[in-house]
């Protein structure tokens, strides 16, 4: 960034690093929740209604 003091860009560095972060861990969940959703509608009885 041009014309940013140093403690900015350190600011921001420090904003992008934990913003990505944040996206890792989110793509984790949804990873591991998608895995559980494959796993119970693998496990589902066929021709079982999905309330049950």
């Amino acid at each position: 960034m041009t014309g940013a003091s140093s403690a900015t860009r350190t600011d921001l560095n420090d904003a992008m690093r934990d913003a990505h972060q944040r996206l890792q861990d989110q793509a984790g969940i949804r990873r591991e929740l998608f895995a559980r959703l494959d796993e119970a509608v693998t496990a589902r009885t066929p021709g079982r209604p999905a309330s049950c």
